[in-house]
């Protein structure tokens, strides 16, 4: 009995398995050529900023000089209680350029201080279109004008390719640097597909209209950016994808941050389960419930190496066979992505003990969740070693 109930949550899973390897192998075969605006559509860039001393001025450095009409866009950095530099290093900017401005807000006791952040500079903010970027980003010169090409053809959301800026500066970095383009091009692919595409919390652009009229982001989410993407295809709207366009971030290079990054980012997947199978079922439904759903199925992952045990039995051979092809179709993924973002091609072979690493957090998150442990937005450090 044991071995037919190992097999068949290995089959679940390898089918998880399967489905994500297939978006990300059709993601990694997508190219594309959208056209350019260099005016038109106004913009609010909001950065919200907290310790982030190390890097505000190298994304500040590439907002100021985008290939975008310069009366058309506005930068505003939101400071919310650093204890270093951060305020006055917009200053500087502010200082130099007409467009970028600086708000420093009170302490609070909010859980996501990035949504408060955010919904602060919307009370001001004059764009159209609000875009939203992490501090340690840097994004191409052409951010806006590819991104303004695609709301003056009726978008309502859209999201770039974000790509890992420092992917090579430690074995951490690397790995994390794997994981995340991995989803990136599951994203891809969906996008591809016309299926749910999640925005990333930077590189996200959204009309102020729509952010308004949802009553701004949510205070309480974990994960204010997977909060917002569910309800803009509530509203029966979508999220389209920039794919030839990239916001470069960095990826954190320290195994304790790593750790304090991801429960926070698994455990916000979880609070959207329940939620995404509410109401009526349909495709981009279902596949939001296989993006929130993640966690589930990689804390599971590690029942797919039991399979070894019940080898000789030929009624559990479909799971092996099922497993087997998760296995090399995450592997060739991995494999590309490697070479093509210079993270080093041994580290494609490695991608199994990746996964089992993942499974750990992942069962953590979902034993938090499960125990109901008290919800903690924790920021995400940054080295600025780039």
């Amino acid at each position: 009995m044991l071995e037919y109930i190992v097999a068949t949550l290995a089959a679940i899973v390898s089918e998880w398995g399967i489905y994500n390897a297939s978006l990300a192998l059709l993601g990694l075969a997508v190219k594309e050529s959208n056209p350019r605006l260099n005016g038109g559509i106004t913009f609010t860039l909001i950065v919200p900023a907290k310790n982030e001393e190390k890097v505000l001025g190298r994304l500040l450095e590439r907002l100021a000089h985008q290939q975008y009409d310069k009366d058309s866009y506005e930068v505003l950095v939101v400071e919310d209680s650093s204890t270093d530099r951060t305020y006055e290093v917009c200053e500087s900017y502010a200082r130099s350029y007409q467009n970028i401005k600086c708000m420093k807000l009170p302490p609070s006791k909010v859980l996501n201080g990035k949504s408060r952040a955010i919904n602060e500079a919307l009370k001001v903010a004059k764009g159209k279109v609000i875009g939203i970027m992490d501090a340690d980003s840097v994004p191409s010169l052409d951010l806006l004008s590819s991104v303004a090409a695609r709301f003056a053809n009726g978008a309502v959301a859209v999201q770039v390719k974000v790509i890992p800026l420092n992917a090579r500066e430690s074995l951490v970095a690397r790995l994390a640097a794997l994981e995340e383009l991995l989803y990136e091009y599951t994203l891809i692919g969906r996008a591809k597909l016309g299926l749910f595409v999640r925005l990333e919390g930077t590189g996200s652009f959204v009309l102020k209209d729509v952010i308004n009229s949802l009553k701004g982001l949510n205070e309480n989410a974990l994960t204010e950016d997977a909060d917002l993407s569910y309800k803009i295809y509530s509203m029966g709207y979508r999220v389209e994808y920039v794919n030839d366009v990239a916001v470069m971030k960095e990826v954190v290079p320290r195994f304790s941050w790593l750790v304090k990054q991801r429960l926070r980012w698994y455990r916000g997947n979880l609070e959207l389960i329940s939620t995404s199978l509410k109401g009526g079922l349909n495709l981009w439904k279902l596949d939001s419930f296989m993006t929130f759903a993640n966690p589930v199925m990689t804390a599971l992952y590690p029942v797919t190496s039991l399979l070894g045990l019940y080898a000789y039995d030929f009624q559990i051979l479909w799971a092996v066979v099922m497993a087997s092809v998760a296995g090399f179709m995450a592997f060739i993924a991995a494999l590309v992505i490697t070479r093509r973002h210079m993270i080093g091609l041994p580290f494609a072979f490695i991608t199994p003990i990746l996964m089992n690493l993942l499974a750990g957090l992942n069962a953590m998150a979902v034993l938090m969740e499960v125990r109901g442990a008290k919800k903690v937005w924790v920021k995400t450090e940054r080295s600025g070693a780039l």
